[in-house]
């Protein structure tokens, strides 16, 4: 019975190690449209609710066992180093192992349930300011909706020309919203927003927040091809393929459901804008705002952000110390 428990034991910890092996290094390996995928999110489910409980439990709690664990694996490496390749061989390969150790338990807390973000940018003051530091919730944003007004970090690479990895900005447009600023006010769904000052930006006209299921179009969108064209058929074949190497001179008008809103310039989305008349969304959308709308660089400038791209919220200031909080 005790070999049976030691057996699950040992199956849990290995699958769990391996499944935040698999997510960490397919993360920027597979293409986003899959790796945020619906069937995705139930998979990392699955760990969230079975594999990282079970794998918090041994690193907090029952640290001496784990611990015993990952030595048993150790030594059997510096042991097989030793005996093909050396004493120095073997020092070289439990110095590597520990600090891949290390590296691992940090980089599986930051990426499953606790971040770290530092706010590079003023596109968010007065409330938060270059240089803080906060604490970032990691789970709750993959299984529940996000809530207007929350300031969440994500993956920013969501335009054809975005070099940023990361922004840090407040949703203020939900799937489905319409949303509007003028003179110096936002008004969602027709009601106004009274927090702040927002300033327009590219936003001159209603904006409605794109929802699965919904349909858009591109119409007149102009391309140049950067580089050297060898015959015609090639540079049709370029804007249909890829926007790697093709500028976007006129963006166009976005189509949704018939009527014009802000565009989505999300790679995965843009390229099949491009190829066909009209495509489907297979995800929600939102729209973001930066506190500081005359310094930020946001949803009115780079469209509506693909739900998936959330890797968390903001929850807790940790750095300066004289604004430590909420």
């Amino acid at each position: 019975m005790l070999k049976k428990a030691n057996l699950i034991k040992d199956f849990f910890i290995v699958t769990s190690m391996i499944s935040m092996v698999l997510y960490l290094g397919l993360f920027g390996i597979l293409p986003k449209k899959i790796y945020f995928s619906y069937y995705f999110k139930y998979i990392w489910a699955v760990f969230y609710v079975v594999n990282g409980p079970f794998l918090l439990y041994y690193l907090l709690v029952k640290n001496n066992e784990f611990e015993e664990k990952v030595n048993f694996y150790k030594n059997l490496l510096v042991k097989f180093a030793k005996k093909n390749f050396g004493v120095i061989a073997s020092k070289f390969v439990g110095a590597v192992y520990s600090f891949t150790e290390a590296v691992v338990v940090v980089l599986f807390i930051q990426r499953f349930f606790i971040g770290h973000f530092m706010v590079p940018t003023p596109s968010m003051v007065p409330e938060i300011v270059p240089g803080d530091h906060f604490i970032v919730d990691m789970v709750t944003s993959k299984f529940i909706e996000p809530s207007r007004g929350r300031v969440y970090i994500f993956d920013s690479t969501v335009s054809v020309h975005s070099r940023q990895d990361r922004w840090c900005k407040r949703l203020m447009g939900l799937p489905g919203d319409e949303l509007k600023i003028e003179n110096d006010s936002l008004y969602v769904n027709g009601n106004l927003v009274e927090d702040r000052r927002y300033t327009q930006g590219n936003m001159d006209r209603v904006w409605k927040v794109p929802k699965k299921g919904d349909k858009l179009s591109l119409q007149g969108a102009l391309f140049e091809y950067m580089g050297e064209i060898k015959d015609l058929q090639e540079m049709r074949e370029l804007q249909l393929r890829t926007i790697d190497d093709v500028e976007v001179v006129n963006r166009g008008k976005f189509i949704l459901n018939g009527e014009e809103t802000g565009p989505i310039l999300d790679k995965d989305v843009y390229l099949d804008l491009v190829n066909n008349e009209e495509i489907e969304l297979e995800e929600d959308f939102l729209f973001f705002l930066g506190d500081n709308t005359e310094g930020s660089h946001d949803s009115r400038y780079v469209g509506f952000i693909n739900r998936s791209r959330i890797e968390g919220g903001l929850i807790f200031r940790i750095w300066p110390l004289n604004r430590v909080g909420f």
